[in-house]
């Protein structure tokens, strides 16, 4: 009689862990393998509860489940090639992202709880994360991502979008010189002969202000290009308004008076400047399309066998 009951109990005890087990599994029924790896029910619940919650980009089952296969193939792609993201560098990081929220672990974990996440999913999403950022950072490396040739092209486009515009100039200066200590009659006489001297420049390539070379108290300068972002805003304007062969001036300077024919005006993309800015948007394009296509290209080899929805 007494072994009967124990015979009873142990099959009632084996029943009901059976049913327990059979629970947990339907809890976390299994919806995919990637490569041999699962991904459950459970997960792809939790990869839609961290988007919503911590990404701020409600998604849908159907879309967690694409993204939870796409954390698969990260870290076992980082694991093939040889890149073993660590649990200490994972804890890391997630102390870090705590951190950013000002919380502590514990505090960190009882609210992801309170939003029905688990810690451990959310180690697993950063440790894909991990993963796929050392990979794409080692794919940097090894190519080059951005030729000279590149970066040229996109610093023009971006900086003649700017609507900028820059001019790189050839120009030839005489300057009327005005003694020290001049009353203001001589000034006048020299501004005057500066102005009334306009009509003598013949071209750079005919000799410019050769005419005025032999006055005294005149220097007349060799031509040089200057470039209009290195010089004052007067001048800028000054300039803009005076025609190839035509002379602008007089302008008043330290020495007196001055005279600028402009022998030629190229407009000029500032490529320097734009290039600096440009540089980090193009890497940053680029890296977005490898990492898709890598992607793409991972999920084309897999073997995924989705089960159910």
């Amino acid at each position: 009689m007494e072994r009967t009951y124990r015979l009873n109990l142990l099959s009632c005890t084996v029943f009901a862990f059976t049913m327990l087990y059979a629970s947990m599994i339907q809890a976390q029924s299994i919806a995919v393998f990637v490569n041999g790896d699962a991904v459950t029910s459970f997960d792809i619940e939790q990869r839609q509860r961290i988007a919503q919650r911590i990404d701020r980009k409600p998604i849908s089952s159907a879309q967690a489940r694409e993204e939870a296969i796409n954390d698969i193939l990260k870290t076992q792609e980082a694991r093939r090639i040889g890149y073993r993201i660590g649990d200490d560098d994972v804890e890391q990081q997630v102390l870090k992202f705590a951190q950013s929220l000002r919380q502590s672990i514990p505090e960190f974990e009882k609210n992801l709880k309170g939003a029905g996440i688990q810690l451990s999913a959310f180690r697993n999403k950063t440790r894909a994360d991990m993963s796929w950022m050392t990979i794409m950072q080692q794919r940097m490396k090894r190519g080059s991502y951005i030729t000279n040739s590149d970066l040229d092209k996109a610093a023009a486009e971006k900086a003649k979008k700017s609507g900028v515009k820059n001019y790189e100039y050839k120009l030839q200066q005489v300057v009327f010189v005005v003694p020290a200590g001049a009353g203001g009659a001589a000034i006048a006489q020299r501004q005057k002969a500066a102005a009334s001297s306009k009509s003598l420049f013949k071209g750079c390539d005919s000799g410019g202000f050769s005419a005025l070379a032999s006055l005294s108290d005149v220097a007349v300068k060799e031509p040089f290009n200057r470039s209009s972002d290195t010089l004052g805003e007067a001048a800028n304007t000054l300039l803009a308004k005076t025609p190839i062969g035509g002379v602008a001036g007089p302008l008043t300077t330290d020495q007196g008076f001055e005279l600028i024919a402009v022998c030629g005006k190229t407009e000029r993309t500032d490529i320097a400047a734009a290039r600096s800015t440009v540089e980090n948007e193009l890497v940053g394009t680029k890296t977005n399309a490898d990492a898709d296509a890598l992607l793409k290209e991972l999920r084309s080899k897999a073997a995924i066998e989705r089960r159910g929805r």
